[in-house]
């Protein structure tokens, strides 16, 4: 129900305009899904989402996973254009994980916003060259998993047996933490900020101190040079297995 609770608050707040709202299709749109389905579900979607937002026009749609792109010869991505054409919404997007899913995203035209995991310990979309490609094709890049579902500020204790290899990374980036006179919080969020290209970050919030305290950690200068490279160099050959929470169960 977060769309309800934004358009609540949207409804009462003056300046609207000032707000960028980003939402999803549906997952349920997939392979399954005929032809004739595709163009209600999206259509069906879209006018949910405007009327639970209490908006005329949504600033980002974006497909809510990678596959969603490719479904029917994008079939799913036709319809949205089309509803762009009425200035339903204003850019499309996807939402993906893997560097391969990221680079398609970049393939396709109708495609300005895309969202990937990227944190201190995932630099697979630095080594792709991903970031400096979308910063030239004008592309808004939103990055999630910045904390890797925690698991970066998780005390050791508490990681899974399945896991512990991360043990002696989350180690090695806590002394680079002490070292600069930061927290780590603090550099796991500032350290996708200092990507060129980067539009914004993705970050959950349970409550009201979590996201004071996420707003205070976003406005903290920005990391110093030494402090990126010596992230850049120490955490570039992870095991991809510790990077994709999907493998972990």
């Amino acid at each position: 129900d977060s769309e309800k609770i934004l358009g609540e608050i949207l409804s009462n707040y003056p300046k609207k305009e000032n707000i960028i709202i980003i939402t999803k299709l549906s997952p349920k749109v997939n392979e399954t899904t005929s032809d004739g389905d595709i163009k209600n579900q999206v259509e069906q979607s879209v006018h949910s989402s405007l009327s639970n937002l209490s908006m005329d026009s949504i600033p980002i749609y974006m497909l809510h996973k990678a596959e969603q792109m490719l479904i029917k010869d994008g079939t799913i991505i036709k319809h949205l254009s089309k509803l762009k054409e009425e200035n339903l919404i204003n850019n499309i997007g996807v939402s993906v994980y893997t560097p391969k899913e990221a680079e398609t995203a970049l393939s396709i035209d109708e495609i300005t916003a895309v969202q990937v995991p990227f944190n201190v310990f995932d630099q697979r979309l630095i080594k792709s060259g991903f970031f400096e490609k979308a910063h030239s094709k004008g592309i808004a890049v939103f990055v999630r998993s910045i904390y890797l579902q925690g698991l970066i500020l998780m005390d050791n204790t508490d990681v899974p047996d399945k896991l512990h290899e991360i043990i002696n990374f989350k180690n090695q980036f806590k002394k680079i933490c002490e070292h600069s006179g930061r927290t780590v919080n603090e550099v796991a969020m500032k350290f996708p900020l200092a990507q060129k290209g980067v539009t914004g970050i993705v970050f959950g919030v349970d409550n009201l101190n979590q996201l004071k305290e996420n707003i205070n950690l976003y406005n903290k200068p920005s990391l110093e040079k030494s402090i990126i490279e010596n992230i850049l160099n120490r955490f570039n050959g992870i095991p991809e297995y510790l990077l994709d929470p999907r493998q972990w169960s």
